[in-house]
C-alpha cells in the first residue's frame, strides 16, 4: 500500500468522523475510555510508569504505552476536527498532543500537588488538559474559538477531573467513571463548538 493510498484511507476516516452525529461521537468517547482501561490493566502486568520520564530503557515500552492512551482519544474524538483536504502533518501533532495532554494532567496531580487537595488538583488538571485539547483543535483543526464553548469544554474537564480525584485509583469503578466523564463531556463540548472556515496551507 503506497503513501497516497494510506492518505486516502485516512481522509475517508476523518470524513467518516466528521459526518458522525452526537450519539456516535459520544460512543467513540466511551470506546476511548474502554481502550484506556484495557491499557491501564495491561500496564499492571508489564509495569508501566507514570513518571515524567522513564527511569531506564527497560521501562520505555510501558512508559510509552501509558501515555499512548491520550493518542487513542485523539484518534477517536479529536481527528474529527481535522480538515480532511489539508491533513499534512496535523494528525501527528494532534495525536501526540493528546498524549501530551494526558502527561500534563498526570504530572500536575502526581508531582506538583499545588493545592494539596486531590479533588481540587484533579479538577484543575482536568481544566488544563481540556483547555489544551481545545487549543489543538482550534490551532490545527476546524474549531473556531468562542468563549462560551471554551468555558463549557473547561467545565467538562473540571467535572471529569474532580470525579477522578474524588474516587482515586483505589475505587476502580469510580476511577473509570471519572475518566469516562472527562472524555464524554469534553467530546460533547467540542461537538457543539462553532466551526471555522477550513484552513489552507
Amino acid at each position: 500500500m503506497g503513501v497516497s493510498e494510506i492518505e486516502l484511507l485516512f481522509q475517508r476516516y476523518v470524513n467518516m468522523l466528521d459526518g458522525a452525529g452526537l450519539a456516535k461521537c459520544l460512543a467513540l468517547a466511551v470506546a476511548s475510555t474502554a481502550a484506556w482501561y484495557l491499557v491501564y490493566r495491561l500496564l499492571d502486568l508489564i509495569g508501566g510508569s507514570a513518571d515524567a520520564v522513564p527511569a531506564n530503557w527497560s521501562e520505555l515500552g510501558g512508559w510509552l504505552l501509558f501515555w499512548f492512551t491520550g493518542t487513542i482519544y485523539s484518534a477517536l474524538v479529536l481527528f474529527r476536527y481535522l480538515d480532511s483536504g489539508n491533513l499534512s502533518w496535523r494528525p501527528i501533532v494532534v495525536g501526540l498532543g493528546g498524549a501530551f495532554s494526558y502527561w500534563i494532567g498526570v504530572q500536575y496531580v502526581m508531582w506538583q500537588d499545588p493545592l494539596d487537595t486531590v479533588i481540587l488538583d484533579s479538577a484543575v488538571a482536568g481544566v488544563i488538559t481540556a483547555a489544551f485539547i481545545g487549543y489543538l483543535v482550534i490551532q490545527f483543526g476546524t474549531v473556531r474559538f468562542a468563549w462560551w464553548a471554551f468555558a463549557f469544554l473547561c467545565a467538562g474537564g473540571a467535572l471529569g477531573g474532580a470525579t477522578i480525584g474524588w474516587t482515586g485509583p483505589g475505587n476502580e469503578p469510580g476511577f473509570i467513571a471519572g475518566h469516562a466523564m472527562w472524555q464524554i463531556l469534553t467530546c460533547a463540548a467540542l461537538f457543539h463548538s462553532p466551526k471555522s472556515v477550513l484552513r489552507e496551507g
